[in-house]
């Protein structure tokens, strides 16, 4: 988490040496705007960073924060660049990927990175269809449950949670209404 206020008196105290240090030259062509625009998204990206970091477990001397890069792609989606020592403790810590999901409100950027290992990598469905992921939904949805029956079979885990996501998007639904 970060302050846009911190970061908007950081950029009108010390201007560009604060840019140059943290930022790469794409961070700071995405954020071009107002000085509330650009203090915003800055802050924002220096939560990403901040998350990066204790994503990949740094502990050693201080890192070059420009080895963080985020990326934002035409559609709007951020990402996350590596290079250098960043990288090369990705690697060590064998992660090949990282996600990355930025936010920004009342005053406070937040940024949440998440690291992924090709080991570790979560599979579309439990169910082994190709559906794309709906079982990746219902289980972000019931917070994290795999649904295996005792015996290791699924269909009656799958009915049980489906019928939990039933459950879920009826009371949305309910919410909404009332």
């Amino acid at each position: 988490m970060a302050s846009v206020a911190d970061v908007a008196d950081a950029l009108a105290r010390f201007g560009d040496r604060y840019v140059e240090r943290l930022f790469t030259r794409h961070e700071v062509e995405s954020c071009r705007g107002t000085p509330e625009v650009t203090a915003t998204g800055l802050a924002a990206r220096f939560a990403a960073k901040e998350a990066t970091v204790k994503a990949l477990g740094w502990e050693d001397a201080p890192l070059d924060w420009r080895s963080i890069e985020v990326r934002r792609g035409a559609s709007g989606a951020c990402s996350l660049v590596l290079t250098g020592e960043a990288a090369a403790l990705a690697a060590r810590r064998g992660i090949d990927e990282l996600a990355v999901s930025l936010t920004h409100e009342g005053g406070v950027a937040a940024a949440v990175v998440v690291g992924l290992t090709e080991r570790h990598q979560p599979r579309a469905c439990v169910c082994r269809c190709s559906c794309g992921g709906h079982t990746a939904t219902r289980r972000a949805r019931l917070g994290g449950r795999r649904g295996r029956r005792a015996d290791g079979g699924r269909a009656g885990a799958m009915k049980e949670i489906g019928e939990q996501v039933k459950s879920v998007d009826t009371s949305r639904a309910e919410r909404r209404r009332g």
